[in-house]
């Protein structure tokens, strides 16, 4: 991997349209819990802020080798709401938006952890980036139809993209107010209807991941911009 420009970077991010097709990384929703528990990479000793595919990776974990692993970065928290506390169970920490980097297979181990190469990825590597189990879409939505029973909620309300921007387009990330709990699983699909200047504007979503309280999709399509408090309605299957 080269060292890339903003231009560069900026080109890299559009290009994540055929991520899904393709069986590249995807982003991830993961508990506080669960993010103070992963992996995460240390810098190498001659100190540059970004590693390139060359580097040789280290954690201080002790990995299985061979076993793949994605590289993330924390995008953006999504708080619980007194609505999702369980009465009598411990309060839970934030959510987070996890944003795809790169991918990496442990290759060796050292005194120190563990040491990985870079297959291929989104955008260069830092110190302090995160290792998650691998977690990709498959190639075709088929194969995760059969999970997208109709759910017991008919509506989920846009919480924010995972980056803390204003609006949202195709192929951007984004978190929904709705989880397990409310029926939402991978593979479905909803509508976000909204009026733009006076036009109608219809966007179309597709949940990626689902937690209890909280679920994460991508925009599939759009004829406008999406914003925090849209409200998304459910895709029957035969409309689809």
């Amino acid at each position: 991997m080269t060292r890339f420009g903003w231009f560069g970077m900026c080109w890299m991010m559009l290009c994540l349209g055929d991520v899904h097709a393709s069986g590249r990384l995807q982003a991830a929703l993961i508990s506080s819990a669960d993010k103070a528990m992963a992996p995460r990479i240390v810098p190498v000793l001659h100190g540059r802020e970004y590693l390139v595919q060359e580097d040789v990776l280290h954690v201080p974990d002790a990995l299985p080798l061979g076993s793949q692993w994605g590289i993330y970065r924390p995008g953006r928290s999504f708080p619980l709401t007194e609505h999702d506390h369980v009465e009598g169970e411990p309060a839970d920490g934030p959510f987070w938006g996890m944003l795809p980097v790169a991918r990496a297979t442990v290759i060796g181990h050292a005194t120190l952890g563990s040491q990985l190469s870079i297959e291929d990825g989104i955008q260069e590597v830092r110190a302090g980036d995160y290792l998650l189990a691998r977690t990709e879409t498959p190639s075709s939505f088929s194969e995760m139809k059969k999970t997208a029973a109709e759910p017991p909620v008919s509506t989920a309300r846009v919480v924010g993209g995972l980056y803390k921007q204003h609006y949202l387009a195709p192929q951007d990330w984004l978190v929904l107010d709705r989880g397990t709990r409310d029926g939402l699983a991978a593979g479905q699909r909803w509508r976000i209807d909204r009026n733009v200047l006076g036009q109608p504007a219809v966007a179309e979503i597709e949940v990626h991941q689902a937690a209890m309280h909280l679920s994460l999709a991508r925009v599939l399509s759009g004829e406008g911009p999406i914003q925090t408090g849209d409200v998304a309605q459910w895709i029957p299957s035969h409309e689809k």
